[in-house]
């Protein structure tokens, strides 16, 4: 006799992609030696898990931290900063940080569900030392 520790999961739903987008989710489902069918659900549900509060914080603190590199680095390069320019990187900031914010809740709970819940750090995205657009009107 069959015995399940959780609903038999019987409805379904898709999502277009692109080819590349199935492949970084395979690699990731494959990583975690999960099915990706799998891997999607519980980074799916885990998305939803977290407090509207916990996704504002995060996507502030996220947002400071992609500002204050971005024009760090173009103190570094010697590029003009003024105020338009800082007001033009915020506003660019601040179109992403939520979606910034949503990729790390995900990954930490893919992460965690593929380790066996246990709490573990997020792995650094390659994309946190974003910079401001080159102004070509300076």
């Amino acid at each position: 006799m069959l015995i399940r520790s959780r609903p038999a999961l019987t409805d379904t739903m898709s999502v277009r992609l692109t080819v590349e987008e199935r492949k970084s989710l395979e690699s990731r489902a494959d990583d975690a030696g999960l099915s990706l069918s799998e891997w999607s659900r519980q980074a799916l549900l885990a998305s939803t898990a977290t407090s509207p509060q916990t996704r504002l914080l995060l996507s502030e603190i996220i947002a400071v931290r992609k500002l204050v590199t971005g024009i760090q680095l173009r103190v570094a390069r010697q590029a003009p900063v003024d105020g338009a320019t800082i007001m033009a990187f915020a506003a660019e900031v601040d179109a992403s940080k939520f979606g910034w914010a949503d990729e790390r809740i995900t990954e930490y709970f893919a992460q965690a569900a593929a380790s066996g819940g246990e709490n573990e750090e997020p792995e650094d995205s390659e994309d946190d030392e974003t910079e401001p657009e080159e102004d070509d009107t300076a």
